[in-house]
């Protein structure tokens, strides 16, 4: 008979046996971390006067950021973290419906709480930015940390379309099933991969 370690019976004591129930709490953390590391992401390019045309770093921390979450909750909920997802895989027959209305809720609220939590992480930042007066627009504006406002030429339209445009992009990631191909075909460079063969 083999011991158990300490660490083995406070697993076997902490194991949540309701898959739903799993589920759901992976989704929400997945969910908070991808956005909380976005927002402090968000909230270092604001707070140090980034230029507006500087995007790598916001990129890229969201970039990582995705794939941390993703990474985290894969194998226990398919990581969706975007209610927008949560309805594509429903629509298609990939969650069930009591998922998906578990899923979107808690979605929200950890979306919330990371906003939260990311506010307190940057409060005396966002004070000594602002001076304490919240701003959506201006050189002082902090409401870009927590969401994303159209520009003063965009119309209400414009917008809805801009929106349903990224979440279709978003979408085909999804959509899209691995080629059958010949493992040659994935050479970077046709040059690179005919040229040993014909010397």
């Amino acid at each position: 008979m083999v011991a158990l370690t300490i660490l083995d019976r406070v697993r076997r004591k902490l194991r949540i046996r309701n898959e739903l129930a799993r589920c759901v709490i992976c989704e929400f953390c997945c969910t908070f971390l991808f956005m909380y590391i976005g927002f402090c992401v968000n909230a270092n390019a604001v707070l140090t006067r980034k230029p507006a045309n500087d995007y790598f770093t916001i990129h890229f921390g969201w970039a990582m950021s995705l794939f941390f979450a993703v990474q985290m909750g894969f194998r226990t909920s398919g990581s969706l973290i975007n209610p927008a997802i949560s309805l594509f895989m429903f629509s298609f027959g990939h969650i069930g419906f009591v998922k998906f209305i578990c899923y979107v809720p808690i979605q929200f609220l950890a979306t919330f709480c990371a906003a939260a939590i990311a506010f307190l992480t940057y409060y005396d930042g966002i004070n000594a930015f602002d001076g304490g007066i919240r701003q959506v627009y201006g050189p002082n504006a902090t409401a870009g940390i927590f969401g994303t406002y159209p520009r003063d030429y965009l119309s209400v339209g414009g917008a809805i379309w801009d929106q349903v445009i990224q979440t279709c992009a978003n979408l085909e990631i999804f959509i899209k099933e691995p080629p059958e191909v010949p493992t040659e075909a994935f050479e970077l460079h046709p040059a690179l991969g005919q040229s040993p063969k014909y010397t």
